[in-house]
């Protein structure tokens, strides 16, 4: 996916004023003059507890203010200051250096071709930045230990642009929402379909084509348990893991395995043939039409069902999904929430030898 520093346009430093080129055109932006107001632009915008980004060219005699900090895409590197940004390595440290804590406010230099381009590339890098940190929240303990049990299998398991992937008629989440269109599906419909889904497609005789589990958390496990693929499926589902998923789906027989190079730096340092897939918001739904989008680029995205997000009637899942058969059962007087919490912080916990 593009980042901003891939946005293609190139600076000129020439007769005292800075130059953009994009292609064949070339557009004056600053000049040695100007340096002393777009200076004053920047001092007045910053405000208390907030970090200005600011995309424009730079030259040695920009002056840059506290709290500013100036990314430079265009090519041309002159000196190196700590709050100049003009390399696409620099902006990936900066990005890794992020802790969610941090409030922007972003300003793309008014004479710049392709503005709202720049802008959207920007804000891009910053998402992505954004859903790194949301993933690692929650499985910051997770990952290295999965990763460290995954690298072998992971290393072996085929690229997700080295298989033949239909393109599907819809996919399929976990929300209740899903529930009367499944019911009308007929059996030979193309589905892609997050695990959370599974049990409640092949409850229907739903094979789907792809099904995604990129969870860390044990819990993945509860959407194959009992699960038996149709004995006349000619070719098995694919089964789209992540690096840093549950282990015991690496060891599953019975599916082709496929797998992605995500953005977590455990994975981003390990030397891998695996394409990369950008997952925007971080769960399921994001890598199933991150993948959707990288196999049939500019096509229309086809309809997601049960995305929604929210209960209906009081349903939480889809009818036949593990969660909700879990949500059902931690309702009954029989077996208790508790319960069930005390079983769940035993898979995490670590028994020393004796």
């Amino acid at each position: 996916m593009t980042s901003l520093f891939d946005c293609g346009l190139r600076s000129v430093l020439r007769d005292d004023a800075l130059y953009v080129q994009d292609g064949a055109t070339e557009k004056k932006i600053s000049t040695q003059r100007s340096a002393m107001r777009e200076f004053r632009m920047l001092a007045g915008i910053a405000a208390p507890g907030k970090k200005v980004l600011y995309v424009a060219p730079f030259a040695p005699w920009h002056e840059i203010p506290q709290n500013v900090v100036w990314l430079n895409p265009f090519g041309t590197i002159v000196e190196s200051r700590s709050n100049l940004i003009q390399s696409v390595d620099q902006w990936r440290q900066f990005l890794f250096s992020l802790t969610g804590d941090e409030k922007f406010i972003l300003e793309v230099n008014l004479a710049l071709p392709r503005r709202e381009y720049l802008t959207d590339l920007l804000q891009r890098d910053l998402q992505r930045a954004a859903a790194r940190l949301k993933t690692i929240r929650h499985f910051e303990i997770l990952w290295p230990w999965n990763f460290q049990r995954n690298r072998r299998a992971w290393l072996a398991t085929e690229d997700w642009r080295h298989c033949a992937i239909a393109r599907p008629d819809a996919i399929v989440l976990g929300g209740p929402q899903a529930d009367a269109a499944l019911d009308q599906m007929p059996a030979s419909a193309r589905l892609w379909c997050a695990d959370t889904a599974l049990p409640a497609l092949i409850g229907r005789g739903l094979v789907p084509s792809l099904v995604a589990s990129i969870d860390a958390g044990f819990a993945s496990m509860e959407h194959f348990v009992g699960v038996k693929l149709p004995r006349e499926t000619n070719h098995p589902p694919l089964l789209l893991l992540d690096a840093l998923s549950v282990p015991a789906l690496y060891r599953r027989d019975g599916w082709k395995k496929i797998s992605y190079r995500s953005s977590h730096p455990l994975v981003q340092q390990e030397p891998s043939q695996h394409g990369e897939l950008f997952n925007a918001t971080g769960d399921v739904r994001g890598i199933l039409e991150a993948l959707y989008r990288a196999l049939f680029p500019g096509q229309e995205l086809c309809i997601v069902l049960g995305g929604e997000g929210s209960h209906l009637r009081g349903m939480s899942h889809l009818r036949g999904s593990a969660y909700l058969k879990r949500h059902l059962g931690l309702t009954n007087r029989f077996f208790r929430f508790e319960e069930y919490s005390r079983l769940l912080s035993r898979r995490y916990v670590r028994v020393k030898d004796k």
